[in-house]
């Protein structure tokens, strides 16, 4: 009788100093293979606390979640087993990662090359779709840039542009 094992975790990024997504990859030391931060989900919990637990015991890393990103993939293990993935997209809060003993190496890397080091075509097809989510939700936001014109006692002009995380004032 196979059983189902069911995962969680997710595919963390930050904005680097050049303003490039960079994605977290860790490998295995069990197999050497590269993916995403994932773990055995525990009775009680549900799959974002999951996710936290496992990335938090995995790399060290305290992470915000995408809204919207939710993504479940399904394979055979070689036990007979099968077992069910959910990743969610998250961007990290640092970048200082601790690696605990089931990991033996990570990496920080811009999209091409993380794409090119996953191992599993599963998960690269996985990641595509993190990716296409941050690029959609970066042209939604400037779709939706909140712009106030508000005039000042002294007759300017000022307009405020809400960019990302980032509050600008232009005078005009």
């Amino acid at each position: 009788m196979s059983i189902t094992e069911k995962s969680c975790g997710a595919v963390i990024y930050h904005v680097n100093t050049a303003d490039e997504y960079e994605f977290l990859l860790i490998q295995s030391r069990s197999d050497g293979h590269w993916g995403f931060p994932k773990g055995h989900m525990e009775n009680s919990e549900n799959e974002k606390e999951t996710a936290i637990r496992e990335i938090k015991e995995e790399v060290g890393l305290s992470v915000s979640f995408v809204e919207g990103f939710n993504e479940t993939m399904a394979y055979d293990l070689s036990n007979g087993n099968h077992k069910q993935v959910t990743y969610f997209l998250a961007e990290a809060e640092t970048i200082n990662v601790v690696l605990q003993e089931e990991v033996s190496a990570y990496k920080w890397l811009v999209s091409e090359s993380a794409e090119n080091q996953l191992t599993f075509d599963d998960e690269k097809a996985l990641f595509n779709k993190a990716v296409q989510s941050l690029r959609r939700e970066s042209r939604d936001e400037i779709l939706h840039y909140k712009i106030f014109l508000m005039r000042k006692k002294t007759g300017f002009l000022s307009l405020r542009i809400r960019l990302h995380k980032n509050i600008k004032y232009l005078i005009m």
